[in-house]
C-alpha cells in the first residue's frame, strides 16, 4: 500500500494552472458524463491533490481509459513539500456507445490506481 493518499480527484472538461497558485476548474462531472447522443465528442480533463508523497524525484503517470481508447501523460517531478496539484491537460474525446470513463494514477513504478470511474450515458 502506497504512503501516499489522494486527497480530491475531479473529472472536469479543463482545468489550469493559475499564477497566483490557484487551480481553476470549469465543468466538473459531479456524477455520469452525460451527452445528447452518441457518438459524441466531448473535451476531458481531471485535477487531483495526491499528499505525502516523498520528498526527492519520482515520475508519475496518469491514464484515460475510455472505450477502448487509452491516453496517457507522464513527467518527472520534485517533490519538496506535503502536497502536489496536478491539473491535466484537456483532450478531445470520441465515445460511440455508453461506456465507462476511467482515470488512474501510478508513482513511479508501481501499480496503477484507478482514481476516477464515471459512467457515459446519453441524455433521456
Amino acid at each position: 500500500m502506497p504512503d501516499y493518499r489522494v486527497t480530491s480527484a475531479v473529472l472536469c472538461e479543463f482545468c489550469r494552472s493559475e499564477l497566483s497558485g490557484k487551480t481553476t476548474i470549469i465543468g466538473a462531472f459531479s456524477g455520469d458524463v452525460v451527452v445528447n447522443e452518441f457518438p459524441s465528442n466531448f473535451p476531458i480533463s481531471a485535477y487531483f491533490e495526491i499528499m505525502d508523497v516523498p520528498e526527492g524525484e519520482h515520475g508519475v503517470g496518469f491514464q484515460f481509459r475510455i472505450a477502448d481508447a487509452t491516453f496517457e501523460i507522464a513527467a518527472g517531478i520534485t517533490v519538496s513539500g506535503r502536497y502536489g496539484a496536478f491539473p491535466l491537460p484537456t483532450t478531445e474525446v470520441q465515445i460511440s456507445e455508453p461506456g465507462l470513463i476511467e482515470v488512474k494514477f501510478r508513482l513511479d513504478d508501481e501499480d496503477w490506481q484507478t482514481l476516477i470511474s464515471k459512467k457515459v450515458v446519453a441524455a433521456n
